[in-house]
């Protein structure tokens, strides 16, 4: 995550840091770029013991870039930023990463398929 240019949130997910009570540490690319993102002092509490942070929290300390309640809330959003900016990685008119007949939600779970296979989800609180 911290390695994205954009990380966004559909609805309100909890983000789980369980590094310290894993007994894993962070290469020091990923432990530089949370400084970067959070500050020495956040990076540090999330990555010493297991922090569940919810998406508020998350936002507030640079984690998340946003917040949408659908992925169609969040592809309008990303049509309009994309479009105001202009230049590379604006779709030309009518191109589209939708298959026909597919929902975004149906060609977001196609797209993170491979990953989600690799990293199951996960399910503790």
């Amino acid at each position: 995550m911290l390695a994205c240019d954009r990380r966004v949130a559909i609805g309100a997910p909890s983000l789980v840091f369980p590094f310290g009570t894993h007994g894993m540490t962070l290469d020091d690319l990923t432990r530089w770029r949370l400084h970067q993102l959070v500050g020495a002092d956040e990076a540090e509490r999330l990555v010493d013991g297991r922090h569940v942070v919810a998406c508020e929290e998350a936002l507030a300390l640079g984690l998340l870039d946003g917040r949408y309640d659908t992925l169609e809330d969040l592809a309008a959003a990303e049509a309009a930023r994309r479009r105001d900016a202009g230049g590379p990685g604006v779709a030309a008119e009518g191109e589209s990463y939708l298959r026909p007949g597919e929902t975004p939600e149906q060609a977001v779970r196609r797209a993170a398929a491979p990953m989600r296979g690799a990293f199951p989800p996960h399910t503790g609180s």
